[in-house]
Protein backbone atom coordinates (compact mmCIF):
# COMPACT_ATOMS: atom_id res chain seq x y z
CA UNK A 1 0.00 0.00 0.00
CA UNK A 2 1.00 3.60 -0.80
CA UNK A 3 0.22 6.80 -0.37
CA UNK A 4 0.13 10.47 1.39
CA UNK A 5 -0.47 10.02 5.07
CA UNK A 6 -2.26 13.37 5.86
CA UNK A 7 -2.76 14.95 9.64
CA UNK A 8 -6.86 14.89 10.18
CA UNK A 9 -6.47 16.77 13.25
CA UNK A 10 -3.38 18.84 15.62
CA UNK A 11 -3.67 17.99 19.58
CA UNK A 12 -1.38 20.31 21.43
CA UNK A 13 -0.07 19.09 23.78
CA UNK A 14 -1.03 15.38 22.89
CA UNK A 15 -1.35 14.39 27.08
CA UNK A 16 -2.23 16.42 29.61
CA UNK A 17 0.58 16.10 32.68
CA UNK A 18 -1.02 17.35 36.02
CA UNK A 19 2.45 17.62 38.66
CA UNK A 20 2.85 19.28 41.74
CA UNK A 21 1.63 19.97 44.93
CA UNK A 22 -1.54 19.12 46.86
CA UNK A 23 -3.46 21.68 48.05
CA UNK A 24 -2.29 24.25 44.47
CA UNK A 25 -4.66 24.56 41.11
CA UNK A 26 -3.10 21.88 38.53
CA UNK A 27 -4.74 22.77 35.09
CA UNK A 28 -3.75 22.07 31.51
CA UNK A 29 -5.40 23.63 28.42
CA UNK A 30 -5.16 21.29 25.19
CA UNK A 31 -5.60 23.10 21.89
CA UNK A 32 -7.88 20.57 19.25
CA UNK A 33 -7.49 21.73 15.48
CA UNK A 34 -8.90 19.98 12.68
CA UNK A 35 -7.21 20.03 9.75
CA UNK A 36 -9.07 22.48 7.07
CA UNK A 37 -9.42 19.10 4.76
CA UNK A 38 -11.23 17.29 7.57
CA UNK A 39 -13.41 19.70 9.30
CA UNK A 40 -15.12 17.97 12.11
CA UNK A 41 -17.21 18.79 15.07
CA UNK A 42 -16.49 17.29 19.22
CA UNK A 43 -20.28 15.98 19.93
CA UNK A 44 -18.87 14.62 23.08
CA UNK A 45 -16.71 14.51 25.75
CA UNK A 46 -16.16 12.03 28.29
CA UNK A 47 -13.90 11.14 30.95
CA UNK A 48 -13.24 7.40 31.46
CA UNK A 49 -13.18 7.70 35.09
CA UNK A 50 -13.62 11.19 35.90
CA UNK A 51 -13.32 10.89 39.74
CA UNK A 52 -9.96 12.96 40.30
CA UNK A 53 -10.47 15.26 37.21
CA UNK A 54 -12.83 18.17 36.17
CA UNK A 55 -12.81 19.36 32.29
CA UNK A 56 -14.61 21.64 29.86
CA UNK A 57 -14.29 21.95 26.68
CA UNK A 58 -14.80 24.55 24.19
CA UNK A 59 -15.18 26.02 20.62
CA UNK A 60 -13.42 28.58 19.39
CA UNK A 61 -13.66 29.83 15.51
CA UNK A 62 -10.15 31.40 14.44
CA UNK A 63 -9.60 32.69 11.13
CA UNK A 64 -12.18 30.61 9.70
CA UNK A 65 -11.01 27.64 11.72
CA UNK A 66 -12.78 26.10 14.68
CA UNK A 67 -10.33 25.19 17.54
CA UNK A 68 -11.40 23.34 20.99
CA UNK A 69 -10.20 24.10 23.86
CA UNK A 70 -9.81 21.05 26.21
CA UNK A 71 -9.46 22.60 29.56
CA UNK A 72 -8.67 19.85 32.61
CA UNK A 73 -7.95 20.27 36.00
CA UNK A 74 -6.97 18.42 38.83
CA UNK A 75 -9.82 17.45 41.60
CA UNK A 76 -7.39 15.38 44.03
CA UNK A 77 -7.29 16.84 47.73
CA UNK A 78 -4.57 14.45 48.90
CA UNK A 79 -1.25 13.33 47.45
CA UNK A 80 -0.84 10.40 44.84
CA UNK A 81 -0.83 9.48 41.30
CA UNK A 82 -3.87 8.78 38.88
CA UNK A 83 -3.96 8.16 34.88
CA UNK A 84 -7.14 9.16 33.50
CA UNK A 85 -8.55 9.35 29.74
CA UNK A 86 -10.40 12.22 28.23
CA UNK A 87 -12.34 10.35 25.19
CA UNK A 88 -13.54 13.18 22.37
CA UNK A 89 -16.40 11.88 19.85
CA UNK A 90 -16.11 13.46 16.51
CA UNK A 91 -18.67 13.79 13.59
CA UNK A 92 -15.76 12.34 11.21
CA UNK A 93 -15.68 9.32 9.41
CA UNK A 94 -11.90 9.41 9.50
CA UNK A 95 -11.17 10.37 12.62
CA UNK A 96 -14.53 9.17 15.10
CA UNK A 97 -12.38 9.43 18.42
CA UNK A 98 -9.62 11.60 20.07
CA UNK A 99 -7.98 10.17 23.15
CA UNK A 100 -6.46 12.81 25.60
CA UNK A 101 -4.78 10.76 27.57
CA UNK A 102 -3.90 12.57 31.88
CA UNK A 103 -1.49 11.96 34.23
CA UNK A 104 -1.22 13.11 37.42
CA UNK A 105 1.36 13.33 40.29
CA UNK A 106 0.24 15.38 43.47
CA UNK A 107 3.04 15.82 45.70
CA UNK A 108 2.66 16.57 49.69
CA UNK A 109 1.66 19.97 50.22
CA UNK A 110 4.36 22.86 50.61
CA UNK A 111 5.10 23.97 53.96
CA UNK A 112 3.82 27.20 55.22
CA UNK A 113 6.84 29.48 55.74
CA UNK A 114 6.27 31.11 59.15
CA UNK A 115 7.45 35.10 59.60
Amino acid sequence: MLGEVRRVVTVIPANVRLYGSAGTQLRQTVSIVPEKDFAFKIVKAAARDGSNIGYRLQEEQNDSRVTYLLTVENLKAEQGRYTDRIELTTDSAYKPMIHINVHARIGAPKAVEKK
